[in-house]
């Protein structure tokens, strides 16, 4: 069967068996391309269909380790260093504002796919100077997710069931395409965030969820250009290693 038809068949299956995958841009397919429309996974959030993931896989920036990407990314595969260390980050920084952790995460990709900042998520949490909780300890002590339960727990003065709790949660919420959009969206290109002790600094434009919440700001170093190119690759979903 020449090329054209096999395309042809392809597409009418599709149509038949998953109406979603026609969010994907046709000339794309038929051309080999690999582009994803944000579509396709918002018609199913945290979930992708088989013809996305398979497309995602092939899009994903950092597959592995949470590289630099070069273009809109729809998913994410981190190794387990990585997400275990991107969860407990979050957690960490916004303890006190739940709805805000999905924000530091959206920091984290800003700063992942922008070439002032290490290209690991693990670089960026451990950058020396940059993040508080981390300043006294090494990735190796919070690498697994029982370690960095146990780091939360002692921070944090919670248990080691809570710790795991809200770890397992953001994890669950970084899968989450909706949620993932609404912190992109909120938090847009900024890499930089500061809390309550100082809120004092905080500008007009600066975003914050709400009282008790770190608010989001830019520096001198941000523009209007690499600000829409970290949101043009930051992910929509962030999965851990396959189980």
């Amino acid at each position: 069967m020449k090329s054209g038809n096999l395309t042809s068949a392809f597409l009418l299956l599709n149509l038949i068996l998953c109406p979603a995958v026609l969010a994907i841009n046709m000339d794309d397919i038929a051309n080999g391309n690999d582009a994803v429309s944000e579509d396709l996974i918002s018609a199913n959030p945290g979930t992708l269909s088989p013809e996305a993931a398979a497309l995602t896989n092939r899009t994903a920036a950092g597959t592995g380790t949470a590289g630099r990407g070069t273009a809109a990314t729809a998913a994410v595969s981190l190794n387990a260093q990585d997400h275990n260390i991107l969860a407990l980050i979050s957690v960490l920084e916004e303890t006190a504002c739940v709805e805000g952790r999905l924000d530091v995460v959206q920091v984290m990709f800003n700063r992942v796919n922008d070439s002032l900042w290490p290209n690991t998520i693990t670089g960026v949490a451990f950058q020396r100077g940059q993040f508080e909780p981390f300043f006294n300890t090494s990735a190796a002590n919070v690498a697994t997710e029982g370690k960095a339960a146990q780091f939360l727990a002692r921070a944090r003065g919670m248990s080691y069931r809570t710790a795991l709790a809200s770890l397992q949660q953001i994890k669950r919420d970084m899968a989450n395409a909706d949620k993932m959009k609404a912190a992109r969206d909120f938090v847009g290109g900024r890499a930089y965030f500061k809390g309550v002790s100082q809120y004092r600094n905080r500008k007009s434009g600066d975003p914050r969820r709400r009282h008790g919440c770190n608010y989001y700001h830019t520096e001198r170093s941000d523009n209007a250009t690499n600000m829409k190119q970290r949101v043009n690759k930051a992910p929509l979903v962030v999965n851990g290693p396959a189980r």
